[in-house]
């Protein structure tokens, strides 16, 4: 009897797991594969609706010029800042002073040198015209009895001529080389000074201590262009819309007008939901002066504006869409009772409802998932 017992146990223990396998293996079949009878799925169909036009969405300050300066020249040791954080600085404005790491020998030893030639060149020059002064007499003084010694005595003036020409030419060359490197180190020597290439904000300041060496390369600093201030809203706005812009700053709001002048999902076909939205920089500087320390502290930008492709929009539940990535998508049911997966643009998300732009039309079946 206990082994007829053991074994009904066994029996029903391996029905279950039996039951258990069959039911994951009809959990596997493909949606393509189900019949029409054994299909198990609610759908639903794409309607078009007006939802709220006036909408609301988060922004950030957007600084889309900012320029890196980088030192050029040879090293140099720090003395002082003369320009701090924050400042606003134009073109040529002194930014660092320091000591111009200049070989005060070499300058030295290429001025001597140039001194050298200049005397080489004229012992050789003199001599030269000297021989050919005297080349010219012997020259007149054979012509008359002695035709062929004259001819020969000529050659000979013509050669010293093209010898002397290329002698000048050697010599203005070698000068110009002294003459650039002479004028390179004392250009350095007095290079105390480095300026800002640029009009703007001082929004990156290198930090050194007296001493330090400035090399080739070197990030001093970046200047922001504050010509023109914009947000980045992260949403959609359609270019050109007018917008209202609410700052939350120190415990009060703040209220100024504004316009979208990109809508960045026009630029990567939908992939970027956000938009730039120029304000006026005056006043925006009225609330602080310092607008990088403005961007990093407690202060919430929101921008308002009327959609107007929210205006007989078609809309679907959220259930409908499969999300992938960054991308979104709907099975489509058609008269054949065939699924068809289908890319869609989704505007907004939101309490359950999708408002899609791109990818169903009005009609369509989808499934919700």
């Amino acid at each position: 009897m206990l082994r007829n017992k053991r074994l009904a146990i066994l029996l029903l223990f391996f029905a279950g797991i039996l039951f258990s396998v069959s039911v994951r293996a009809s959990s596997l079949i493909p949606v393509s594969e189900i019949s029409d009878e054994s299909a198990n799925y609610r759908t639903t169909v794409v309607t078009r609706t007006d939802a709220a036009n006036e909408r609301t969405c988060a922004a950030a300050l957007y600084f889309p010029v900012v320029r890196n300066v980088y030192y050029e020249g040879a090293d140099a040791y720090f003395v002082k800042d003369l320009a701090v954080f924050g400042n606003d600085v134009s073109e040529g404005r002194p930014v660092f002073e320091i000591e111009p790491d200049v070989d005060e020998i070499r300058l030295t030893e290429l001025e001597l040198q140039k001194e050298e030639l200049e005397r080489q060149y004229g012992v050789s020059t003199e001599s030269r015209e000297k021989e050919i002064a005297k080349l010219v007499k012997q020259h007149t003084e054979a012509m008359p009895g002695d035709p062929y010694t004259a001819e020969l005595l000529d050659y000979r003036v013509k050669i010293l001529n093209i010898e002397a020409e290329k002698a000048a030419y050697e010599h203005e060359k070698r000068i110009e080389a002294l003459d650039k490197e002479i004028a390179e180190l004392r250009e350095e020597q007095n290079h105390t000074k480095i300026t800002s290439p640029y009009e703007g904000r001082l929004s990156y300041i290198q930090n050194l201590t007296e001493g330090n060496v400035i090399r080739e390369g070197d990030l001093l600093m970046a200047v922001t262009d504050l010509s023109e201030i914009y947000l980045r809203a992260n949403s959609s706005i359609p270019s050109g819309s007018s917008v209202t812009v609410t700052v939350s700053y120190r415990g009060d709001d703040y209220v100024f007008e504004g316009k979208c002048v990109v809508d960045c999902s026009v630029l990567t076909s939908g992939n970027d939901s956000t938009s730039i939205i120029e304000i006026n920089k005056d006043e925006l500087l009225s609330l602080n002066s310092n607008l990088r320390q403005l961007d990093v502290r407690a202060v919430r930008f929101n921008v308002t504006f009327q959609d107007s492709r929210m205006k007989n929009i078609l809309c679907i539940p959220s259930d409908a869409l499969i999300k992938d990535g960054s991308f979104y998508y709907a099975e489509i049911l058609d008269e054949e009772k065939v699924i068809h997966r289908r890319p869609v643009k989704v505007m907004i998300l939101k309490n359950k409802t999708a408002w899609v732009i791109d990818g169903l039309e009005e009609g369509d079946v989808v499934i919700l998932q």
